[in-house]
């Protein structure tokens, strides 16, 4: 069946605007995860206050993790 181009012009994107506004939520949630992550886990982390091996992993882990969801160590100067 040929979609002629009154079909376009006139479809129904309704379907498609939900998804849309749905995957743009899906953005800003994760925005948000990484924010809590920073504020958070990071925070615990650099503090010293989370010790022992699996504090040693995690901070291992460090490379694996995405530049946005890690906080710049500050730079010693010597």
């Amino acid at each position: 069946m040929a979609i002629s181009y009154d079909d376009i012009v006139n479809a129904n994107l309704g379907s498609l605007e939900d998804a849309a506004k749905a995957w743009e939520d899906m953005g800003k949630k994760f925005g948000s995860l990484g924010q809590k992550y920073r504020d958070h886990v990071r925070t615990a982390v650099d503090a010293d206050s989370w010790q022992g091996e699996s504090a040693k992993m995690f901070g291992n882990g460090e490379a694996r993790q995405p530049r946005s969801m890690i906080r710049p160590r500050e730079r010693r100067v010597e």
